[in-house]
């Protein structure tokens, strides 16, 4: 388990993961690594630092593991594996393979993703992936195999930049810039609605993490989602960043208030499941609040920490991000932090659902390693199976 390494008590290490927290959670794979900063709030809306306890030398207890309740979606988000020429991803004999261990763990929903593509953050074009890893077809086959195993899907598009920046600082240049971009993007969104709809998605998201366009540009906005209403008949959702959501302009043209989920909650080595609590429920305070105002339910598009010890410090930072010091395999904190934002989920009625990040379509091969996201195989995975097998047993 723990070496002696796994103890971190210095302040250089903290100063380090301070410096990674700052990057912004987003696909966590070699598949795309966006990871700069995410738009700081204002000083009216400064985020409050994580909760700070009394200093612990021991691992904290996990809290036993309750049901959530059966309405809850309980979904995971399967990456699409890129290695060996991408025969691993979706719609292959090793992408059943690994759905249906989630039937096992429990999960009845998926999200799938494709690609957008822009060369800069102040480019005006927006294209489809040049490598087309997330093609259409294999869309296609992914979804119907989930759809066969009895999953829901949700397709999930997001947008990539090079070099790996975060796509919440878009700004494209020039005074017709957001015109530009807003055409190319629309062309990118409708594409993949159309396919939704043929595949008989139950959900879509027609944005993610945009927070340079969910602030300002309403009117764009609500042309973009019309059009997308008019060729998809299911679920709309926009997943914003989780200091984002309090200033998107068009919540009520979608159907749920999306949030991902990946902000600092303690800065100790080891926590304990107050202090994570007090922290998340600061959150699901401000989420609450605006699902009351535009009587949205809420979903959490994307949650999920890291196998180290410091995984709920900074857990928007990747794997490969992180300083030398930081990768020792730590799996007791990643539980902890799943044990407590589980128990916290089924206490809000209006968290409709939510979504792991991050499960691999081939199980064998995982980019991020023993200290990645993925809870498979980990103390984690045992939480998660308790709080989605749970639903089985209430029916």
């Amino acid at each position: 388990m723990m070496g002696n390494k796994g103890v971190w008590v210095g302040l250089g290490l903290m100063v380090l993961l301070a410096s990674c927290s700052a990057e912004r959670s987003g696909q966590r794979s070699d598949q795309s690594a966006d990871t700069t900063n995410s738009p700081a709030p204002s000083s009216a809306e400064a985020t409050p630092a994580p909760f700070v306890g009394p200093v612990r030398t021991l691992p904290a207890p996990i809290p036993t593991t309750k049901p959530l309740p059966p309405s809850t979606m309980r979904g995971v988000c399967l990456a699409h594996n890129r290695e060996y020429d991408d025969e691993r991803g979706y719609g292959s004999a090793w992408s059943l393979a690994s759905k249906k261990e989630l039937v096992a763990l429990g999960a009845d929903w998926i999200s799938v993703t494709a690609f957008g593509h822009q060369e800069a953050l102040e480019s005006r074009q927006v294209t489809f992936d040049p490598l087309h890893h997330e093609s259409d077809a294999r869309l296609e086959a992914e979804v119907a195999q989930a759809h066969k195993l009895g999953f829901k899907v949700m397709h999930k598009p997001h947008m990539h930049i090079n070099p790996s920046l975060w796509r919440g600082h878009i700004e494209p240049t020039g005074p017709d810039g957001w015109d530009a971009w807003f055409e190319g993007y629309t062309t990118f969104i409708l594409h993949h609605a159309q396919l939704a709809a043929r595949l008989e998605v139950e959900a879509f998201v027609v944005g993610l993490e945009l927070a340079s366009t969910s602030w300002y540009h309403r009117k764009r906005w609500v042309t973009l989602i019309d059009a997308v209403r008019e060729v998809y008949p299911g679920m709309l959702v926009y997943a914003a960043n989780w200091n984002e959501a309090q200033r998107v302009v068009f919540w009520d043209k979608v159907d749920a208030i999306g949030i991902q989920f990946f902000p600092p909650l303690s800065e100790a080595a080891h926590p304990t499941a107050q202090e994570l609590r007090v922290s998340i429920d600061h959150h699901f305070d401000q989420y609450d609040a605006l699902a009351r105002e535009h009587n949205k339910p809420i979903i959490l598009t994307e949650f999920g920490y890291k196998a180290i010890q410091h995984t709920t410090s900074a857990p928007n930072t990747w794997p490969q991000h992180l300083p030398a010091e930081a990768r020792v395999t730590y799996e007791h904190n990643q539980a902890l932090a799943y044990a407590v934002l589980l128990e916290a989920v089924a206490a809000r009625e209006r968290i409709a659902g939510l979504f792991v990040w991050k499960w691999f379509t081939d199980v064998d091969t995982d980019p991020e390693g023993a200290i990645g996201f993925s809870p498979r195989g980990r103390q984690a995975a045992g939480i998660l199976r308790k709080a989605f097998a749970a639903k089985a047993a209430s029916e």
